[in-house]
């Protein structure tokens, strides 16, 4: 198992998921998927090529990425999505899942997917999403597909049972992984999406890029930034788009 310092995760409690006044945490109670981040990773998993594409399926205004629709709730979102979608993932990772929002909108579509958090905070809402979120929808409560691990420990994990992913995505998370163990799990992940031809999405609100370490010692713990990407595009076979924070690419 690599190296976890427990002492940062137990940052990442159920606190640090909810409540707070920002659009993470009001769109999970909204229970939408947010459209600049999540939303974007959803359509580049369905085969979607531009964030153009992805403002114009979501109503995105150029000026604030972190727009969050009204009215609208995940289903119905991801249910759009699909409906223009060119590609269909068969099996898909949730890189720093958390609250399984985006997990939730690949399961209700039909796509088996799997999330990977060892954050405290993300196990229990994860379930509580899971459970909580298709009620009053046309869908049962989804599976608790869930792997309380870092990333090194979880994809390892799945290689191990030979499941064939072809789409590992990374939404607001790759920078909270220390850089050794993405490192590590960079490998993983590239043997196994060789594989099946499979895509690698990362993505945050698209300005925000790049994104340095704050001052906090646990939060944002790495660079995200130019670098970064390029020796990431660097292993691929091919970059299916690039653009400030989003990176989508196919081995």
């Amino acid at each position: 198992m690599v190296y976890q310092d427990e002492q940062r995760l137990n940052h990442y409690g159920i606190d640090y998921f909810v409540g707070r006044a920002c659009p993470e945490c009001m769109s999970y109670e909204m229970k939408i998927l947010r459209p600049g981040d999540m939303g974007a990773c959803l359509c580049y998993a369905l085969g979607y090529t531009s964030y153009t594409q992805v403002q114009v399926m979501f109503g995105i205004p150029n000026d604030n990425p972190r727009w969050l629709p009204s009215g609208d709730h995940f289903y119905a979102q991801a249910q759009r999505v699909q409906a223009k979608a060119i590609r269909t993932p068969k099996f898909v990772v949730d890189i720093g899942a958390g609250r399984g929002e985006l997990t939730a909108a690949l399961l209700c579509l039909g796509i088996e997917t799997v999330a990977i958090d060892p954050a405290p905070g993300a196990a229990p809402l994860f379930r509580r999403t899971m459970m909580g979120w298709p009620s009053g929808l046309s869908i049962p409560p989804l599976p608790v597909n869930f792997i309380a691990r870092g990333m090194y420990d979880g994809l390892a994990e799945l290689a191990s049972q030979g499941k064939p992913v072809d789409t590992i995505i990374m939404c607001e998370s790759m920078e909270h992984i220390p850089e050794k163990e993405f490192d590590l799990a960079w490998l993983v992940a590239i043997e196994m999406l060789k594989r099946t031809s499979g895509l690698f999405i990362v993505a945050n609100f698209i300005n925000n890029h790049p994104l340095w370490t704050d001052r906090t010692g646990y939060d944002h713990i790495r660079a995200v930034d130019d670098t970064a990407y390029d020796k990431m595009s660097s292993w691929a076979k091919s970059v299916v788009f690039r653009q400030g924070s989003h990176l989508v690419l196919q081995f």
